[in-house]
């Protein structure tokens, strides 16, 4: 019986982070995924949040990434971008992010979900505006 309970659990914060981060991509006119597996791993829908969390130009990386070498490097620019912004990021192996690991996505989605109410509270409410503008009020 625990364990149905863990499954639900995890289930349930799935959902949970799927929500918070289709706002976020919603709001910059980004499409919204439909689950998060596989939605991480080549580095382009974690860059879009990053761009929509810290309301700044991403660094440069593939576009359209094809091959996994495009994939891992995407995401170590968006990792990298976010530690140099103070974001905690638990200990998760990039490749891991890439190979569609569940479990390494949700940590870094929860990592990022507590990072944005943590902002959002320190600097006051935000609205977003246009194509990932925020004003602060």
């Amino acid at each position: 019986m625990p364990h149905i309970q863990a499954a639900k659990s995890e289930d349930s914060e799935k959902l949970e982070l799927l929500h918070w981060l289709n706002s976020h991509l919603n709001r910059c006119n980004y499409e919204a995924v439909s689950s998060l597996e596989g939605a991480i791993a080549d580095g382009i829908t974690l860059i879009r949040i990053c761009r929509a969390i810290l309301n700044e130009e991403p660094p440069r990386h593939a576009h359209r990434p094809v091959v996994l070498i495009q994939r891992v490097e995407n995401l170590q620019v968006a990792v990298s971008w976010l530690r140099d912004r103070g974001v905690s990021i638990p200990n998760i192996h990039i490749e891991d992010l890439a190979s569609n690991n569940t479990k390494s996505a949700l940590a870094l989605c929860r990592a990022l979900k507590i990072y944005d109410v943590a902002h959002s509270n320190r600097t006051g409410k935000s609205i977003h505006i246009g194509v990932c503008q925020r004003v602060y009020i």
